[in-house]
């Protein structure tokens, strides 16, 4: 890997990070949860509107209510942390994983290939962008 194009070595980390950050992060907070309810007996608001700081918390009724960015920040605000925690990384991983892929052929062969990555290389090597006729 010390040998590959930086943006290999960019995504290699970012998935790695990911990794961590899916599994223990998403592990914490519902660790938390359980702590709460079982020591408070009340299921604890962990929104993201009650975690972020007071400067980022900005009057919403003061923006207009019908446009995009607002309706957004209203939704982002009001997701649960474990929520976004158990959906957010596995999608941004699965973006890493699929830049990675993409040196292998293409990225529909890297795709056929990953599926079935224990079988027999291919008997040629793959023009890139190619896909192999089974």
């Amino acid at each position: 890997m010390t040998d590959a194009d930086p943006f290999e070595r960019l995504a290699a980390f970012a998935a790695a990070c990911l990794l961590v950050l899916w599994a223990v992060g998403s592990l914490v907070v519902a660790l938390f949860k359980v702590g709460w309810q079982l020591v408070y007996g009340t299921w604890p608001d962990t929104t993201i509107y009650g975690i972020l700081p007071d400067f980022l918390n900005f009057d919403l009724s003061a923006m207009p209510g019908d446009d995009l960015p607002t309706a957004l920040w209203r939704f982002v605000l009001g997701c649960d942390l474990l929520h976004v925690l158990l959906v957010v990384p596995p999608v941004l991983l699965a973006v890493c994983l699929l830049g990675l892929r993409r040196g292998h052929g293409g990225l529909l062969p890297a795709l056929r290939r990953s599926a079935n990555h224990f079988g027999p290389p291919p008997a040629r090597p793959l023009p890139p962008g190619r896909p192999r006729r089974a």
